[in-house]
């Protein structure tokens, strides 16, 4: 009976109590052609820039330009050698990726872009979270590959990257959008391969990036990703997060898995009176 009246303690709180939902990032776009930085590695059939999220992949500055230091990595390759460098840079408002090897046999782009927590033009100095309503959009400009077109929202927390289950796979230009980050499910993502595992349940509430993770392959025409907009929204953690949280967990998560702090999804049973532990303060 205690663990009902904490849930309904829960619930009453969160009728009356305020959130505090941020714009993190809002990237704005730069004015001018800028290259990213330098292949960490380069043969006559790929390049790479080494993943990292201490050293840019791309960097503009200047007036009416927000959130225009990205990091992250990119491995790009094509089947035929050849002295050729990919387009990975800002073009004008745009942030591009294009693998264009002249034969145009079997042009491949992996990578992960994120914006971190230190660039975030709010809450840099808050603990975030993802509450419901919480959203990620991007706007996209080209996506094209064939048979493979990957794209997915990337979180960092615990200083593990995850990748989102909601996903775009088919071609086209425009808005794809997470609406509520707070019930999406995440799988950890290893960034040294872009490899990731099973996808669970994560309890989002100390946000250190967001991001995108890009996966495309195309025979016989080029590789092309851009995007002139990216935002994202999250939730000052503090008492209020923490109850809205616990109605959601209490509410929805059931018999679904979860991703535990390796990247595994572990089982999870029903409490037929479910705890809000860790949640109610």
């Amino acid at each position: 009976m205690e663990r009902k009246r904490v849930a309904t303690l829960g619930m009453a709180l969160l009728m009356g109590l305020p959130t505090f939902a941020v714009l993190v990032v809002d990237y704005t776009g730069a004015e001018r052609n800028t290259p990213s930085r330098a292949a960490d590695s380069q043969t006559p059939n790929g390049a790479v820039w080494n993943f990292s999220d201490t050293v840019y992949l791309y960097e503009r500055a200047g007036a009416g330009i927000t959130n225009a230091k990205i990091y992250g990595g990119l491995v790009t390759s094509w089947a035929t050698p050849t002295n050729y460098s990919p387009l990975v840079r800002f073009n004008n408002e745009k942030v591009q990726v294009q693998v264009r090897e002249p034969s145009l046999a079997n042009n491949k782009a992996t990578g992960i872009m994120v914006w971190k927590k230190t660039d975030f033009i709010a809450g840099a100095t808050e603990r975030l979270g993802f509450a419901p309503g919480d959203s990620l959009h991007i706007n996209l400009l080209e996506f094209a590959g064939q048979p493979v077109r990957e794209l997915r929202f990337v979180v960092r927390q615990d200083g593990n990257y995850y990748v989102s289950n909601t996903a775009k796979t088919r071609a086209g230009k425009g808005v794809f959008a997470i609406e509520d980050a707070s019930a999406e499910r995440w799988a950890k993502v290893d960034t040294t391969d872009y490899t990731y595992g099973p996808f669970g349940e994560l309890f989002v509430d100390d946000i250190e990036a967001v991001g995108l993770f890009i996966r495309f392959e195309r025979t016989g025409n080029a590789v092309y990703f851009s995007f002139d907009d990216f935002q994202a929204t999250a939730t000052v953690v503090d008492d209020t997060f923490r109850v809205k949280a616990a109605a959601v967990v209490h509410k929805s998560r059931g018999n679904a898995p979860a991703v535990n702090d390796k990247g595994r999804v572990s089982a999870k049973t029903v409490d037929p009176e479910p705890e809000t532990i860790g949640f109610i303060f």
